[in-house]
C-alpha cells in the first residue's frame, strides 16, 4: 500500500461515479477529525477510486493536500473497485441496540451524525410502552420479540429508501421540526404533517417511527 500526500489538483473525482454523497456531513468531520483515512487514487489515471464525496469536502474546505492511497489498476478494475466500495458500503446494517448504548455513552451527538430527534427515535425501539410490554432488547430471541410485539398496542412502520431519498426525507422531517419544540421525534412530525394535510386529528396514542 502506497500513501502520500497529494496535492488535490494532481488528482480527480472518477467521472462515472453513481454515489451521491453527503458533502456537508463529511465536510464536518473533516473540520473536526481532520482526515483519519486516505482516499483511494488509481496511479494511471489519478481518478479518485474510493473518498470522492472526502476529496470535494476537502476542496470545499480549502485543503491543499489530501492523504491517498495509491493502486495501480486498469480501467476494468477500477470500475469494479469504485462498484464494490459502494456496494459495500450499502450492504450494511446496525444492531439497534449497540448503536444506542454507544450513542447513549457520549456526552453530546455533536459531530456524531446524528440528530437528537434521531435518537429519541432509537430510544423509542427500547423503552416501555404504556401497556407494560417491554419492546426489544438486545439478545431477544425472534419468537419472543414476535410475541411480544403481537401483544403489543402500538406499531412499527419500517420503510426502506433509496439513500439519497433517505437523506432527503430526513432533512425535510428536521426543517418540519426545527420551530416546533413539541414534536419530539419522527413520528410526531409525520403525524403533524398527516394532520395538517388531511384536517383530521390522528387518535391520541404514543407515535413513533
Amino acid at each position: 500500500m502506497e500513501i502520500a500526500q497529494v496535492a488535490l489538483g494532481e488528482i480527480e473525482p472518477y467521472p462515472l461515479n453513481p454515489r451521491k454523497g453527503d458533502i456537508k456531513l463529511i465536510a464536518e468531520s473533516l473540520q473536526t477529525y481532520g482526515q483519519y483515512k486516505p482516499i483511494t487514487v488509481n496511479k494511471r489515471t489519478k481518478e479518485i477510486l474510493a473518498g470522492n464525496h472526502t476529496y470535494a469536502a476537502a476542496k470545499e474546505l480549502g485543503w491543499e493536500t489530501i492523504a491517498v492511497n495509491y493502486v495501480d489498476v486498469d480501467e476494468n478494475t477500477a470500475a469494479k473497485i469504485v462498484l464494490m466500495d459502494n456496494r459495500t458500503s450499502d450492504a450494511g446494517s446496525y444492531n439497534d441496540g449497540v448503536l444506542l448504548s454507544l450513542l447513549d455513552s457520549l456526552d453530546s451527538l455533536a459531530s456524531t451524525g446524528y440528530t437528537d430527534g434521531e435518537l429519541k427515535d432509537l430510544q423509542h425501539l427500547f423503552d416501555k410502552p404504556d401497556n407494560g410490554m417491554t419492546n426489544t432488547k438486545i439478545g431477544t430471541s425472534l419468537g419472543d420479540y414476535a410475541d411480544d410485539y403481537n401483544n403489543r398496542t402500538s406499531r412499527i412502520i419500517m420503510v426502506d429508501y433509496e439513500l439519497d431519498t433517505y437523506n432527503w426525507i430526513v432533512e425535510k422531517i428536521n426543517a418540519y421540526k426545527a420551530n416546533r419544540p413539541e414534536l419530539h421525534n419522527n413520528g410526531d412530525a409525520i403525524i403533524a404533517m398527516l394532520e395538517t394535510h388531511f384536517s383530521e386529528k390522528a387518535p391520541d396514542v404514543e407515535v413513533g417511527l
